[in-house]
């Protein structure tokens, strides 16, 4: 089983909702029927857990990284969730067992952002080898994982499997839906609103800290002709891409 996680996989790039000609396609081709999501785009740096009954490794975007390695606080955020990280393989595990089709649990991943490292307000203190991710949005003083997706056997799970399993596992914060909707209500869902996740943590509010945007996707998992995945970001002018 340790074969399966010699092979990365990248995480999609994420097509703007700006523009037309993408939503356009959508329509026109039969993707964009159905419930659709929005989810907080977290500010951070995208990474992912991979597991399989004998190994764990940790990946950033471009590829695998040591267990050890000092990636924004990696190696201590991962630390903190090994419990979580191990009931979810379970659950995973018995989702795979009660399912009607007949495969085999080889690996599972958990794909996010790592953030955090940071809290401007006088009542929060600073944590000790915290790192700073990001700046403009501010969600935490130490490093934390923000799972938004989690793969079995390399396909995407739906949204709701993918909320059920990660609260049943006991992630506290991840990306959960904001909004449900059409593609069209989801693309006009606003983009500039104060992070909801300090709240998640119970920190003190701060001000004028907005979003980076949102992410849009629907519920079933789809793709492109081409294999591209049917998601979309919206994101804060703020943080707008020229």
């Amino acid at each position: 089983m340790e074969e399966n996680l010699k092979k990365f996989t990248r995480y999609n790039s994420i097509d703007n909702a700006g523009r037309t000609k993408t939503t356009n396609y959508y329509v026109e081709h039969g993707l964009s029927h159905g419930d659709w999501v929005c989810t907080e785009k977290v500010h951070g740096s995208n990474f992912a857990v991979y597991v399989s009954d004998n190994e764990i490794k940790l990946a950033k975007r471009s590829g695998f990284i040591g267990l050890d390695a000092n990636f924004f606080g990696s190696y201590r955020v991962v630390s903190a969730l090994q419990i979580q990280i191990s009931r979810l393989w379970d659950l995973v595990r018995a989702e795979v067992n009660n399912s009607k089709e007949r495969i085999t649990l080889e690996h599972m991943s958990i794909h996010g952002e790592l953030y955090g490292g940071w809290y401007p307000h006088n009542d929060v203190e600073k944590v000790k080898n915290a790192v700073k991710v990001q700046k403009h949005v501010y969600y935490h003083p130490d490093n934390q994982f923000y799972p938004f997706d989690i793969k079995i056997n390399g396909q995407f799970v739906d949204h709701d499997t993918f909320e059920r399993l990660i609260e049943a596992a006991g992630f506290g914060v991840y990306g959960k839906a904001l909004f449900r909707g059409t593609l069209q209500e989801c693309v006009d869902y606003r983009n500039d609103f104060q992070s909801t996740i300090p709240a998640q943590f119970g920190l003190p509010a701060l001000e004028d800290n907005m979003v980076e945007g949102i992410v849009i996707k629907p519920v079933e998992p789809r793709f492109m002709a081409c294999g591209s995945r049917v998601i979309l970001k919206s994101k804060n002018s703020r943080f707008s891409e020229k």
